[in-house]
């Protein structure tokens, strides 16, 4: 992956986009390996302008709470210039995450149904504490 990442990021950068990798590292994975993995494949790409942030892994289970607040200080002293965010597929998993990380995402399942997404906002919303 560095040589790839490092073929795409440039792409991005020639192109002016920001993107943010989803790196589909699970939690237990990353409890064995995060120190390994952060130093291989995140602090090479520390001054890329192409990243906006970085993503351990889509839809974590609030199991994996602890673990991906570890790797949230691995990263950190990895990259202090892109944070880890965290994208939820789980509403309710929403805000135990977001306000430790700097934005914090949903993948809503029923997206195509606004009615039900307004709900979904409107009863997530305040439990996140200001958080993106």
């Amino acid at each position: 992956m560095p040589r790839a990442a490092a073929a795409w990021l440039g792409l991005a950068t020639s192109f002016g986009l920001r993107v943010v990798p989803v790196l589909n590292w699970r939690a237990s994975r990353f409890i064995r390996e995060g120190a390994e993995l952060t130093e291989k494949y995140v602090r090479p790409h520390a001054e890329s302008e192409a990243l906006a942030a970085w993503c351990l892994e889509s839809e974590p289970s609030e199991n994996s709470f602890e673990s991906y607040c570890r790797a949230k200080e691995l990263f950190e002293a990895a990259d202090e210039s892109h944070p880890l965010v965290s994208l939820m597929r789980d509403p309710n998993a929403t805000p135990l995450f977001a306000k430790h990380f700097a934005a914090s995402g949903v993948s809503y399942f029923k997206s195509n149904d606004p009615w039900q997404l307004g709900d979904m906002v409107r009863t997530h919303l305040p439990l996140v504490a200001g958080q993106q």
